[in-house]
């Protein structure tokens, strides 16, 4: 969407409660509006530096960055002010100015989220899922959304994914989860 917002905080999946506030946390994600893709990465990059987590090895730490369509936001620190040019995202107590028109992406979306992705791959393994829009243009003669992930956002191309329909959705996910948990007692 144009902004961002933690659906459900860390939590133990090993549990059944757990499990069940994660899968009831994620039937109620709905997609609405432009892509802030660089607010969800500054998002997870955040998350990570939480105490909570900080004792966790990196190579056990895994993100999955999922977008359905072109980045057409980006953010920008905040220049100040509360006038009706500035449309404000906060993350962790810091102002972000929202740019972009959310309608089309351009190259400063791209350089701007490819900039964040780096601090997100420091804190974790990031896995990508293009749905639905693997072919569209970022910007005019700039790559398609799935080149853009596999190049920029993923931590390595074999850890991105294309899916055009909610079964290739699920063999993605599951094919993620197999990655992630191999060689875990």
């Amino acid at each position: 969407s144009n902004g961002v917002k933690v659906a459900l905080n860390w939590t133990d999946v090993s549990s059944r409660d757990g499990r069940n506030n994660a899968k009831t946390a994620i039937s109620k994600l709905k997609a609405g509006g432009g892509t802030n893709l660089d607010a969800g990465i500054k998002q997870a990059t955040s998350l990570f530096l939480k105490d909570a987590v900080k004792q966790i090895q990196k190579d056990n730490r895994n993100t999955v960055v999922l977008t359905d369509g072109t980045p057409t936001y980006y953010l920008k620190d905040c220049e100040g002010g509360h006038t009706r040019n500035h449309n404000h995202v906060k993350i962790d107590g810091i102002t972000y100015d929202r740019k972009g028109n959310g309608r089309e992406g351009s190259e400063k979306n791209l350089e701007a989220t490819s900039k964040d992705a780096k601090l997100l791959k420091d804190q974790s393994t990031v896995y990508t899922v293009c749905y639905g829009a693997a072919r569209d243009i970022t910007y005019r003669d700039g790559p398609t959304v799935s080149e853009f992930l596999k190049g920029s956002i993923a931590t390595s191309r074999d850890k991105a994914y294309d899916s055009s329909e909610t079964d290739d959705l699920t063999k993605v996910f599951k094919a993620i989860s197999e990655s992630v948990t191999t060689g875990i007692t």
